[in-house]
Parts: C-alpha cells; sequence; structure tokens
C-alpha cells in the first residue's frame, strides 16, 4: 500500500464508515483495490482504535483466557481484547 492509497482509504472510510455494506462503495474510491483489500488494511493497520505496541500484563491474561476458552478461535479471542485484532492474538500467542 502507497502512502497515497492509504489517504484514500481514510477519506473513503470517513465518507462512508466501515460498516460491512460499505466496502463496495470504499474500494471504488481507491482504484485497484478490492472490498477484501479495504477492509483487511483498515481493520489491520489504519484504524485509529487498534492499538498497537507492547502488550499490557492486563492483554496478556485476556489472551491466556481466551486462548483457553476459545482455541484457535483468534476473531472469538479478538473481541475480548479491545483495539487487538485476531492477526495480533495469534502473534502474539
Amino acid at each position: 500500500w502507497t502512502s497515497e492509497e492509504d489517504n484514500l482509504l481514510r477519506l473513503a472510510v470517513q465518507l462512508y464508515g466501515d460498516k460491512t455494506e460499505k466496502w463496495a462503495k470504499i474500494a471504488a474510491c481507491v482504484p485497484g483495490r478490492t472490498n477484501k483489500n479495504c477492509r483487511k488494511r483498515w481493520f489491520h493497520s489504519l484504524d485509529p482504535s487498534l492499538r498497537k505496541g507492547t502488550w499490557t500484563d492486563e492483554e496478556d491474561q485476556l489472551l491466556r483466557e481466551g486462548v483457553t476458552k476459545y482455541p484457535n478461535q483468534w476473531s472469538k479471542i479478538a473481541d475480548m481484547l479491545e483495539g487487538r485484532t485476531d492477526d495480533q492474538c495469534a502473534k502474539r500467542w
């Protein structure tokens, strides 16, 4: 992704929101990118609510609890950790 594409994506999400039914319209604003490309880039990299950087002890504890409760169900585990993605949880584990 180029910085120009990231900016187009930010503007499109600002215009349409990040709801499921809007990703086709959002992708139309970012030439050469699909709905899935845009959705993944937003939720895994650009969404300002994402937590990046060092994990807290509390997050590590929640991750352990999530893995016990939902083995290998990274989306459900990520739902237990505000601001962390399924990919972040899987990599951390």
